[in-house]
């Protein structure tokens, strides 16, 4: 494909993923869902305009890391502390519920299996996988509905992230009675590891942005290095730790959210970079 072609893919994708925010906003639905029947219509399901290509996908994932980092710098420290173990609570029931009903509905339709054999293994695996959220779709339409920095909003992020950690472990544990090679141990110090290392970090770097926040107020140089930060700890996490990148964008916010201009910052975030590799993201959903 001519690297040009690229450029129309984008243009159908922005004008179709805006016009059906639009409308979804009309009918008093999140604009997310817009654009997520725009990635239904123009794509490979219904008129085929665009095919969901490795550019785009990357795009997409730039879009969900900006979008986790703007929420992180929304987020306020002391409420995240003081829900966390609300959050954790609903956290878990978030993953217990799905599973177990997961887990017998596959038994309900193939029949009850005894404990080890591979019809149960298969069984938990569905459950397992029906543990997973949408994190960005949540945070997205929590903007919209301007609940995303309230304690609701706090407590429902909170756990959505610890839903994911906990669906990770649950998965490696799954898979590790199937494969010895697996060890469910070295994911969960590896877990443990990076927000240990992620709360040491943060501490050191939210000094040094704020006596640069301090002596730079209101430069541009404060949102640039905020953006390289996002993108080394969505690095770090993914590469290093197994987590997903998008809980090292949101951490990365976190960390950012107590200085002086993490209003600034998150500003610039919205209006330079997610407001172009946002609809790609939600629209690419739905090629």
């Amino acid at each position: 494909m001519e690297a040009y072609a690229v450029f129309k893919d984008l243009a159908i994708i922005i004008v179709f993923a805006k016009i059906f925010g639009l409308i979804a906003r009309r009918f008093k639905a999140p604009q997310v869902v817009g654009e997520i029947l725009a990635g239904l219509l123009i794509g490979p399901s219904m008129l085929g305009q665009v095919q969901l290509t490795d550019f785009l996908s990357q795009m997409a994932e730039i879009g969900v890391i900006l979008l986790m980092f703007s929420a992180g710098l929304g987020t306020d420290l002391r409420e995240l502390i003081r829900t966390g173990p609300k959050a954790f609570a609903i956290a878990c029931a978030g993953v217990f519920v799905p599973l177990l009903g997961g887990t017998l509905l596959y038994m309900g339709f193939y029949g009850a299996a005894p404990w080890g054999s591979e019809s149960f293994y298969t069984a938990v695996f569905i459950g397992v996988i029906m543990t997973a959220t949408s994190v960005s779709i949540t945070v997205e339409t929590l903007k919209e509905m301007g609940k995303l920095k309230g304690e609701v909003g706090t407590t429902i992020m909170s756990a959505a992230i610890i839903d994911d950690v906990i669906g990770i472990l649950v998965l490696t544990f799954v898979i590790g009675f199937k494969n010895p090679n697996m060890n469910p141990g070295r994911v969960v110090i590896s877990t443990v590891l990076f927000f240990v290392l992620a709360v040491v970090m943060g501490f050191l770097i939210f000094k040094v942005f704020q006596m640069a926040d301090m002596r730079y107020p209101h430069t541009r140089r404060i949102p640039i290095m905020s953006l390289a930060l996002c993108f080394f700890f969505a690095y770090i996490a993914e590469k290093y730790f197994g987590i997903a990148d998008i809980t090292g964008a949101y951490v990365a916010g976190i960390t950012l959210s107590s200085i002086k201009d993490s209003q600034y910052v998150e500003q610039k975030m919205d209006t330079n970079s997610y407001m172009l590799f946002g609809p790609v993201f939600f629209a690419s959903i739905g090629l």
